[in-house]
């Protein structure tokens, strides 16, 4: 017969095993939006033009994207490559004010990481997630991208929808059609009924082992 010790050890067990497993589940990541194309394909020679295109100005590129449940941002990919000058890239992801590119919750810079345009092993830009702002559901997000350096191109996915481009801090201009390839990844946030469902299932199955030993 186990001792009152033993039978602790064991509900200890369960009780941490089922938080971890419980926990697993709660923090794998999970992809918010990704317009890639099979095996993350996308248009190597086409694109949005960004950065610095002549007497134009510096041109800017946005493409939306709406958070299906409540998330913490994890990673951002993006196609992009350099046309000449400078190889360096700035991103930015913003909320949504009035339909358009809003405050920006945090920014991204890339260095040396584009390949040239046009050419077959454009890598794809990947960068980790420092701040992880909140996604919340049902709301509009906006991934910017530009170069005061260089003229470069955002590469165009296979889809086609909505996005915005200006020049320096002109007012936005809204296009309706081919889109820059990009991937957001992040991970679920528990409701709040879900995490007291947790936090008492967990109560239960430590109370379950403890109550095995005979009084």
């Amino acid at each position: 017969m186990r001792t009152p010790m033993q039978w602790m050890r064991v509900a200890g067990f369960k009780l941490f095993f089922a938080s971890f497993a419980l926990g697993t589940s709660y923090g794998a990541t999970v992809t918010v939006f990704d317009n890639f194309g099979p095996g993350d394909t996308f248009i190597h020679n086409g694109g949005q033009a960004i950065g610095v295109l002549g007497w134009l100005g510096v041109k800017t590129a946005a493409m939306p994207f709406t958070s299906g449940a409540n998330y913490t941002l994890d990673r951002v990919e993006l196609a992009a490559s350099l046309d000449n000058g400078a190889n360096e890239l700035d991103v930015w992801l913003t909320n949504t004010v009035s339909g358009l590119p809003g405050s920006v919750l945090e920014s991204y810079h890339f260095s040396g990481a584009m390949g040239f345009f046009a050419t077959p092993n454009i890598p794809i830009l990947s960068v980790n997630s420092s701040l992880h702002p909140l996604l919340q559901a049902g709301s509009q997000y906006w991934l910017l991208a530009t170069s005061i350096q260089a003229y470069a191109v955002w590469n165009n996915s296979t889809d086609v929808g909505l996005n915005v481009y200006r020049f320096d801090s002109d007012p936005w201009t809204t296009n309706d059609g081919s889109v820059g390839a990009f991937r957001i990844t992040a991970t679920p946030v528990p409701e709040s009924s879900t995490a007291l469902s947790i936090f008492f299932g967990l109560c239960g199955i430590s109370w379950l082992g403890v109550r095995k030993f005979p009084l």
